[in-house]
């Protein structure tokens, strides 16, 4: 009785990581595409801005300081999604040949480390983030630029890639547990989840 019981805490615990890493991947996507999206909206730009400069002799205002401050949306808004597909370098030179508890228990530690280095980063950059918008953060060029609007974006991107580390995480330590393969696997695609 006592090893059903067991058996079902264990089918629960699995399945709310699974729902958790669902949610948590679909956010992080949505705030790629919003990248995505951002990142043509840059592209459109100075295409705009070349063409002001060909045919009318005249480049467009704030152009340097708009792309300059889109960018921040660019690489902070997709980094949770490019830590869970696992496309930022990695040096696997310890871990191709691993499998199972072992793979797990290395990738926990390395995992643990990241996760905390992600919350105490998501700290500081609430912190920055709080004082730039009291005192209306802006910088100087051919207009006066907010810029306080991009810092809450580096906080958006660290919060996401905090919960993903969270996922990633909780999936390792019950793979310790149970000494399942999942981390044998590739992550999940997003289409894998829906």
């Amino acid at each position: 009785m006592k090893n059903k019981s067991t058996q079902q805490d264990s089918s629960r615990v699995a399945t709310a990581i699974i729902f958790y890493n669902r949610w948590v991947v679909r956010a992080a996507w949505a705030l790629s595409l919003i990248a995505a999206g951002v990142t043509l909206l840059i592209a459109a730009l100075l295409i705009s801005d070349m063409l002001a400069r060909e045919v009318g002799g005249k480049p467009l205002n704030a152009v340097y300081e708009t792309v300059r401050l889109s960018m921040v949306a660019v690489v902070f808004l997709a980094i949770g999604y490019a830590e869970h597909t696992e496309s930022h370098i990695r040096i696997e030179a310890l871990t191709e040949r691993l499998k199972g508890r072992p793979l797990a228990v290395l990738r926990t530690i390395g995992l643990t480390i990241g996760l905390i280095a992600s919350a105490m980063f998501t700290v500081a950059t609430f912190m920055r983030a709080v004082s730039s918008t009291q005192i209306h953060e802006s910088v100087q060029g051919l207009i006066i630029f907010p810029i306080w609007p991009s810092r809450w974006l580096i906080v958006i991107g660290f919060v996401m890639l905090t919960l993903v580390f969270i996922g990633k995480v909780a999936t390792c330590v019950r793979t310790i547990i149970t000494g399942g393969e999942d981390l044998a696997k590739p992550p999940l695609k997003l289409e894998e989840m829906v």
